[in-house]
């Protein structure tokens, strides 16, 4: 009897450790500043990461704008915060009012660099407020697309866009957490 116990006992622990304990979720969170300008001038708002406890291999971090209020000049990369073997990458798409940054590692090191931070300064967005532009918070929010491209009786294929990163693997997806941003358009003066 006493055997058969450790063996139910043993049974039990060995069920829990191949169940392993849930993963906890990723805490990380992107978030884009805000800043008030007038009509005409340029602002410059920093892409920040915060609450990170993975190491990131690659990135994609898609961000909708409204292009009537926000001239884009450019995307700027902080290389303090970006390993030398990660290279910062943006495109920039007016009519579909999309901004999208991009994190590529050098594949051909091994292991791979990864972005290991905490926190910091993922990338800055330089714009000009247009000087058409009436006073208003234009908003600089993430894309979170999701279309299904084809259905099977075994599987489902969708085709996303949002904000990812990959793990040090480069296999395993992340999903932060998004806090939107924008700027505050404030109403022109004139002073002689």
């Amino acid at each position: 009897m006493k055997q058969l116990f450790k063996i139910a006992v043993m049974l039990a622990m060995a069920s829990a450790v191949l169940a392993g304990s849930p993963t906890p979720p990723y805490e990380a969170v992107v978030t884009v500043d805000s800043a008030a300008a007038k009509p005409g001038e340029a602002v410059t708002l920093a892409v920040r990461l915060s609450h990170n406890d993975q190491n990131i291999s690659a990135a994609v971090i898609p961000l909708h704008y409204e292009p009537s209020v926000l001239t884009f000049d450019s995307v700027s990369f902080d290389p303090l915060f970006l390993p030398e073997g990660i290279a910062g990458f943006y495109s920039n798409n007016a009519t579909e009012k999309q901004i999208r940054i991009v994190y590529i590692p050098d594949f051909t090191k091994t292991p791979i660099d990864t972005i290991n931070a905490e926190s910091g300064v993922l990338a800055y967005l330089h714009f000009h407020v247009a000087a058409s532009a009436s006073p208003q918070f234009s908003e600089i929010d993430s894309v979170n697309f999701d279309s299904i491209l084809v259905v099977t009786p075994t599987d489902t294929v969708h085709l996303t866009l949002q904000v990812e990163f990959a793990d040090n693997t480069g296999t395993g997806i992340l999903h932060p957490g998004f806090v939107p941003g924008g700027v505050a358009v404030l109403v022109p003066t004139d002073v002689n």
